[in-house]
Formats: C-alpha cells, sequence, structure tokens
C-alpha cells in the first residue's frame, strides 16, 4: 500500500500501449480524465467524435476503446440493465471471434459487478470463473486490478469481508491501476473503507483515506472525487455530517449507486447514535436510488436498516411516499415536469428555479426514472394524460417552490 502513497500525482498511464498505438493512448487517457471529472457527457462526444473520422479526418480509432468507454459509462451511471445488455453483447461477439480479448474480460468483470448489486451471486462467480480463465501472464495490469475488485465487491457482499481485503490489497499495490479504477468508480474508496473497518484494518483505513484525500486535493477529479474522499474520511472518524454533505455533494452529479450508498452510510451512523429521525431520511433517499436502478442488493440492505430503526411498515405510513409514478414525485419535481410539459427549455426552467441547469438535469433524469420515461416528448404525453384523468396536476395545487418564488 506504501507504493500507493508514494505516488504524488493523479496517473492515467494504466493501458499499454506500443509507440504505433500513441493516439490510441491518448484518446484512452483523454477519457479516463473525462471519468475522472465526472464528465460523462463530454465522454460521449469523445468516443463518438474519435469513432466517426470523417468528422476530423483522423483515422478510426480501435471500437474496443468505445465499447470498453460505453460499459463503464452505463454502470457507473447505475444503468444497470443497460450495461448488462452491453456487456453481454461484447461477450458473445467475442465468443463469435474466437477471442477473449481485454474488453471481453472488462465486459465479464462489469456483469459480475452488475450481477452482485442485483444479489445474484451464482451469476456473479460464473462471470469471474470466465473472466478468469481469459487472462494470461501478459495480461494488462488494469484488467487484473479490475478482476480482483470484483471478486472483492462480491465477496463483501457476501459478508466475508476478510477475504474481500485479501483481494483489495493486491489492487492497491498497483498505484496507476488503482487511481484510474478510482477516477472510473470513486465510490470503490469509502467501500474499500468501510471493509478494513469491518475488518479491523485501521492502519489501511487510513492510508486509503489520505490516498483519495490526495486525489481529490490534486485538482484532476471532479465532485464525486471529493465527495467520496469526504464520505471516506467521514466513516474513518465518524461524523455524520460528513455523511451527509457527501451524499448531498453526490445527488448533483452523475452516479447514482455511489449517491445511494453515502446516504446509506450516513443513515448507518445516525441511526448508531439513535438519531433515528435522520436515518431514516437517508436510508429512504438511498432505498428510492436503489429501488429506481434494480439494485436488489441495496435495496435488501435498506428494508433490514429500517426494520433494526423500528420502522418496517414504512412504505405503507401516513405522508410516506412511494418509490415510483406519480406520487413518488417530489414538489419540486412536479414543478419541473410541468414546465418541460410547457415546452420551456432546461435553461428556461433554470431561471424560474432559481438553480443550475445541471440541477435541472438531476431532477429530469429522477423523474424519467420514476415514471419509466426517456424523452421529454413521453414527458409531455405522460403529463397531459395525467391531467386529464385526475384533474390538474397537484403540481399546481401543491404550490411547489418555484411557484411561490414567482
Amino acid at each position: 500500500m506504501s507504493a500507493v502513497l508514494e505516488t504524488p500525482s493523479f496517473m492515467f498511464s494504466t493501458f499499454e500501449s506500443s509507440h504505433e498505438a500513441a493516439d490510441e493512448a491518448a484518446d484512452e487517457a483523454a477519457i479516463l480524465s473525462c471519468f475522472a471529472a465526472d464528465d460523462f457527457d463530454s465522454v460521449w462526444a469523445h468516443v463518438y467524435d474519435i469513432h466517426d473520422p470523417a468528422q476530423n479526418g483522423a483515422p478510426a480509432a480501435d471500437e474496443d476503446l468505445l465499447t470498453r468507454a460505453e460499459c463503464r459509462l452505463l454502470f457507473c451511471s447505475g444503468a444497470l440493465d443497460s450495461a448488462r445488455r452491453v456487456c453481454l453483447e461484447v461477450v458473445e461477439a467475442a465468443r463469435r471471434d474466437g477471442v477473449a480479448p481485454p474488453t471481453a474480460i472488462l465486459a465479464r468483470t462489469l456483469l459480475a459487478r452488475i450481477a452482485t448489486e442485483q444479489h445474484s451471486f451464482a451469476e456473479a462467480r460464473r462471470q469471474i470463473f470466465e473472466a478468469s480463465a481469459g487472462v494470461f501472464a501478459e495480461s494488462p495490469e488494469w484488467i487484473v486490478a479490475e478482476l480482483r475488485l470484483a471478486r472483492a465487491r462480491l465477496a463483501a457482499a457476501s459478508g466475508d469481508a476478510a477475504s474481500a481485503l485479501g483481494w483489495i490489497t493486491p489492487a492497491l499495490e498497483q498505484p496507476s491501476s488503482w487511481s484510474a479504477s478510482i477516477s472510473f468508480d470513486p465510490s470503490l474508496v469509502p467501500w474499500a473503507v468501510r471493509t478494513a473497518i469491518e475488518t479491523g484494518a485501521w492502519s489501511l483505513t487510513r492510508e486509503l483515506v489520505a490516498f483519495a484525500e490526495e486525489l481529490a486535493a490534486s485538482g484532476t477529479g471532479g465532485t464525486s472525487m471529493a465527495a467520496c474522499a469526504l464520505q471516506a474520511r467521514g466513516l474513518l472518524v465518524g461524523d455524520p455530517e460528513m455523511l451527509e454533505r457527501a451524499a448531498s455533494m453526490l445527488a448533483f452529479g452523475p452516479r447514482r449507486l455511489a449517491e445511494a450508498e453515502a446516504n446509506e452510510d450516513a443513515g448507518d451512523l445516525l441511526a448508531s447514535r439513535a438519531a433515528d429521525g435522520g436515518a431514516m431520511e437517508h436510508y429512504e433517499r438511498s432505498a428510492r436510488i436503489y429501488h429506481m436502478l434494480g439494485a436488489h442488493l441495496g435495496a435488501h440492505r435498506i428494508r433490514s436498516r429500517l426494520r433494526k430503526v423500528g420502522d418496517a411498515d414504512h412504505r405503507g405510513r401516513r405522508g410516506s411516499r412511494p418509490y415510483i409514478g406519480w406520487d413518488s414525485l417530489s414538489s419540486t419535481e412536479l414543478g419541473v415536469a410541468t414546465l418541460v410539459a410547457d415546452g420551456l427549455t432546461n435553461k428556461q426552467i433554470a431561471e424560474i428555479l432559481f438553480m443550475s441547469r445541471f440541477t435541472v438535469d438531476t431532477h429530469l433524469r429522477h423523474i424519467f426514472a420514476k415514471l419509466g420515461l426517456s424523452s421529454r416528448v413521453g414527458l409531455t404525453r405522460a403529463v397531459a394524460e395525467h391531467q386529464a384523468l385526475d384533474g390538474p396536476s397537484h403540481a399546481t395545487t401543491a404550490q411547489p417552490t418555484w411557484q411561490r418564488r414567482r
């Protein structure tokens, strides 16, 4: 682990490349940088730009680069079902060609991660076994690290924190691969800290936190990197306010699973201090996200937490908000939906609601997930149908914040 902490700068050189592939290595580094900065829109723009040589006259990029970016982007966004579909397509293509390139191995490790999140441990073990069969001595370092982390995630989810720590430690000894893994998925840090705390590995916990804070302070990471470093520190020192701030920061970013885990951590610490009211608020936020994403493992954990704080029947409480459908929308979300149906752009909505366009984007993603929609046209139609069936939307009768401010 000391080798990790001796690395002062954020490292992007995690993909092996020859002199002939220098341009592709640069593209890979640029994509990794975008992931680290939470700039998911630029990831899409970048990979499609380099994949279409007609736009700039450049030679076509390796299609594996686009595929790896797409698989990671879908997973990191929490689009588990879509990520699973794309990864399965990659695996099938590799099977037809009779080869197991690093991209196919990465797809299997992500399939293992998805299966773990969806509480399908047998499927996760199968994917890890198949991925392991394709790893050889000459395999890229980053592939080996990804496979170790997938094993560790499964072991931790199965309740074997000691085995998980055994898989984490070798991955940490490869500074560039560990840095890259964090840039793709900053939530690895608080998860590793959580696992180390469970096993009593306090020295390792402190080193993990210090390294995460070093990366966050390097200026190359985005809000998620800073939030996960803060979350890791909050877990180490037992500070619920740090965990709550981390959860709030992640709410404005694109990483939904990380947001759910931060709320779960905040709820756990508040519940341990008998602050049941605050714990319930964070648990319900976490449960709502897990439910939207189909992350059954997290949803199962939250149900257990809720029973422990004496509210197993929280869904049936008077005033409790469901996870999906119109009644799951908050007052602000209802206001955003109504404005979208009125034909306003995100910029116009942001001006009316006194919030950033990014916040409007976040609310819109939540609305789409809760209503099972994928476009503004669909939302406009749904608002009209809802108002026709049930009368005026309670977006107007409930007087949401955006209306009271006008």
